[in-house]
């Protein structure tokens, strides 16, 4: 078998990353909705190359899937995905607290990790006033492990 000469992880970070820019982005246009769409799949594939993947960038990509579908309007789709991030996550064990020490999802302004921490400790001790309806694990942060 000859080797693959395309970095895929490289390319499955910049995807997630693109997506993630328009993800944050308030008035996209339908063709960069519909980009958002394309770059989220070619992540999620670009992450199934990967030889070094973990469950957890697996989990993250169908997330990011379920999440570009919910905002383009399509609910079947983004109950699909959120399953299979779902599956995996309990499939894999990747509970908050897991997601919690591999860094994902880290709030920017948190103070620092202290041992056998949880995210709702390290939320309460977060300087400035929380928003309403808030969660320790949607920080809406991108992943530079994704």
């Amino acid at each position: 078998m000859t080797e693959d000469p395309i970095d895929h992880r490289s390319i499955a970070v910049q995807t997630f990353n693109d997506t993630w820019e328009l993800i944050s982005k308030q008035d996209r246009s339908d063709a960069q909705t519909e980009e958002m769409i394309h770059m989220a799949h070619a992540s999620a594939w670009h992450w199934s190359r990967v030889e070094a993947r973990t469950p957890i960038n697996l989990a993250v990509a169908a997330w990011q899937l379920s999440r570009v579908y919910a905002l383009a309007g399509s609910p079947e789709r983004s109950r699909h995905y959120g399953q299979q991030s779902l599956d995996l996550a309990l499939e894999h064990g990747l509970g908050a607290h897991t997601s919690w020490r591999t860094g994902m999802r880290r709030s920017p302004g948190l103070p620092p990790q202290e041992d056998n921490e949880t995210p709702a400790n390290a939320m309460s001790r977060r300087p400035g006033p929380r928003p309403t309806g808030s969660s320790p694990t949607s920080t809406g942060g991108r992943s530079s492990t994704t």
